[in-house]
Formats: C-alpha cells, sequence, structure tokens
C-alpha cells in the first residue's frame, strides 16, 4: 500500500492485491489481482472517511469453466471516534472463495459497528449483510448477521462476557440443498483471565 498525503486532512492512497484460491477435490483454482487507487479525508478529530476503487482481474485454470474477465473492485468506509465511543459504516465489494458453498464468488457486503464504554463496561453492536454471487454458476446467497456483546472487567486480572448472535441466510435453488437457509442463534457467555505480566531480568 502507497499513501501520498495532500495536507493535514487528505492523502491519497495506492494498493496492489493477488490473491489465489484452490479447490483441490475439484482440480480448480482461480487467481485475483486488483489494483485500487483511494482518496482519504479527515474530516475533524471525531470522523474519519475513505474510499477506494479500482480495476480488478479474475484468471482461472479452466477458462471455459470461469473465463478470464475484469470488474471493479471498492472498498469504502467512514468511522466516528470520540471519547468512549466508536462507529463505523463500511462497504466492500470484490471476489472471495466463495465462502464454502461457491467455488469462487463476486461479494457485496454492507457492515456498521457501534461500541460504547461505561467505565469497565463495553457494550457492542454488530450488522452486516452480504451478497454472494458464484463465478461458475447462478449461485447466490444473502446472508444477514447481527450481534450484541457486552464486556464486563472485574480488577485487573478477569473479564466477564456476554454476547447474542443471529445469521439468517437465504440461497437460490442453484446451489446444493444443505446449504444453509434458515435462521441460526447463539448466545454466548463466560469469563477470561489474563495473567500478570512477567519481565525477565537477565
Amino acid at each position: 500500500e502507497l499513501i501520498r498525503r495532500l495536507n493535514a486532512r487528505n492523502s491519497l492512497t495506492g494498493t496492489y492485491m493477488f490473491s489465489q484460491y484452490s479447490y483441490p477435490d475439484s482440480g480448480f483454482s482461480f487467481q485475483v489481482n486488483s489494483a485500487l487507487f483511494g482518496f482519504k479525508r479527515l474530516w475533524n478529530a471525531k470522523i474519519t472517511s475513505n474510499i477506494a476503487a479500482g480495476p480488478e482481474w479474475k484468471g482461472s485454470s479452466n477458462s471455459t469453466v470461469v473465463p478470464s474477465s475484469m470488474t471493479v473492485a471498492t472498498n469504502a468506509a467512514v468511522t466516528y471516534q470520540y471519547r468512549f465511543v466508536t462507529a463505523s459504516l463500511t462497504y466492500a465489494r470484490g471476489a472471495n472463495n466463495g465462502g464454502g458453498y461457491l467455488l469462487g464468488a463476486e461479494s457485496d457486503t454492507v457492515s456498521a459497528n457501534f461500541t460504547r464504554e461505561f467505565g469497565k463496561l463495553s457494550v457492542g453492536l454488530t450488522g452486516d449483510y452480504r451478497r454472494t454471487s458464484g463465478l461458475i454458476n447462478n449461485g447466490v446467497t444473502n446472508a444477514k448477521y447481527g450481534e450484541a456483546q457486552a464486556t464486563r472487567r472485574f480488577g485487573r486480572h478477569y473479564t466477564a462476557f456476554a454476547s447474542y448472535t443471529a445469521i439468517d441466510q437465504s440461497s437460490s435453488s442453484a446451489l446444493p440443498a444443505n446449504t444453509l437457509n434458515n435462521l441460526l442463534q447463539v448466545v454466548g457467555f463466560g469469563i477470561s483471565y489474563t495473567p500478570q505480566k512477567t519481565h525477565l531480568v537477565n
């Protein structure tokens, strides 16, 4: 990644990424090359935004299955941070490994996060929507994800947490019958212990 600072508030960015995904059982692999050019702005002490977009080239070990192509990859985000509050909204579009259901896919993802600290108590909310389209067939999944979590510190070494997670996914008929097509809910809680750091003296 390259960053060119224009002034105290504005910067230009350039990023190159290469990824290769292999599926040994299917004898198939594909590669992704992305070049993103972006602009980052610090609006004030609390709010930062950045947006980047550029060409994304895809190629595979079998061009009759997935022919070479070029699309547009995008990343965008707005972040707010002030004292005890952190919040963000992000959007991303690009190729990935398909999430286990597809041999390669193109995804659009929108995510939102919010965290608030109340002394030793921290509360967080996360929301996510992802639409994934297969590169090989017309399979499509639509997934909605939400999580609420609370964390409380007790003393210097102990932390307790509780969380609730819900995932609602629907899939097109082009995907296998065992693909997730319902609402999955998970409740979690626990206590963690962090030992005191040990300083070694030579």
